[in-house]
């Protein structure tokens, strides 16, 4: 069971325990970054919790494998645009209650179940409150933060952790650029999303502008790169990963790059309160330029 999967060694083989001793709770909170596999392990693990098997599970023989994603057993809820509305929740409710067909239970994965809204976590949570003895709900999340607490109270939570570098290497059969993985930041999607985007120029392009020594070609650089669609639709990833290389500066340098980090974070956070982007944008540049000018530091 879940041999094939990248990583994550401890939470699996918490799992395959779970699946062994059949001590199998009604509701699970996966956790971590976007990317890492956490949907991957959340199938298998379903996968498995439906096999038949009196053995290795699963066995991938039996039709409860062979039908695992076109069956009844299983449910997969994910986001219609950036939500889940209470009419999903309340469907899923009513698939839950149709009792399993080929399998002894029925399991159902909610993909960035951050993404409900308050109504449908409220309608979660009665299905979590009296849930059918034959069913397991494993909630996908990059942020649980935005889970109701009573939601989460209700479930056990697995914390995954980003991959490590040579993890990340091992999964792709070609050469991985150090500004995409720098980039990525352990996530296994971040690198596919942004190669099939063809934005791994404009990943270099981002760390180099911060180079600039003049302000005049520091504005120019980064007003250039943050024009490119790719920037735009992934702007809170980047200001992620400048803040990623101010931590890495002061944890392999010893440099004091708290300044910067702040001005970083202050922006991610305005943007994120809906802020003017190029106004936001802007404002973090020459402040970081100041900062710099003050410690005489470069981004490296």
């Amino acid at each position: 069971m879940l041999l094939e999967i990248m990583g994550h060694k401890e939470q699996i083989e918490k799992l395959k325990k779970i699946v062994k001793t059949d001590k199998v709770a009604n509701a699970y909170i996966f956790e971590g970054m976007s990317g890492i596999g956490k949907c991957t392990v959340a199938k298998e693990f379903a996968k498995a919790l439906l096999c038949l098997s009196e053995g290795s599970r699963p066995c991938n023989e039996y039709i409860a494998c062979k039908t695992f994603e076109d069956s009844n057993n299983f449910i997969l809820l994910a986001p219609e645009g950036n939500v889940i509305k209470v009419d999903s929740i309340r469907a899923l409710k009513e698939e839950l209650m149709l009792k399993p067909i080929t399998s002894d239970r029925k399991v159902a994965i909610i993909n960035d179940a951050e993404c409900m809204n308050e109504q449908a976590q409220n309608a979660l949570l009665k299905i979590l409150e009296e849930p059918p003895k034959y069913v397991t709900i494993i909630l996908i999340t990059s942020n649980k933060e935005k889970l109701l607490y009573t939601i989460k109270s209700r479930c056990i939570s697995f914390q995954f952790q980003p991959l490590k570098e040579e993890e990340l290497r091992a999964y792709f059969e070609e050469p991985i650029e150090k500004e995409l993985l720098e980039y990525a930041r352990g996530s296994i999607g971040a690198i596919v999303n942004a190669k099939e985007n063809h934005a791994t120029e404009a990943i270099a392009k981002w760390v180099q502008a911060f180079r600039q020594e003049s302000l005049i070609e520091l504005m120019r650089d980064v007003n250039e790169v943050r024009e490119e669609k790719y920037v735009k639709d992934h702007l809170q990833d980047f200001l992620e990963y400048l803040l990623y290389l101010y931590y890495k500066d002061m944890k392999e340098k010893k440099q004091d790059t708290t300044g910067a980090i702040a001005i970083v974070e202050e922006t991610r956070n305005h943007i994120l309160r809906n802020a003017n982007v190029d106004i936001a944008l802007d404002r973090m540049v020459i402040n970081l330029w100041k900062w710099r000018r003050e410690c005489k530091r470069l981004l490296v």
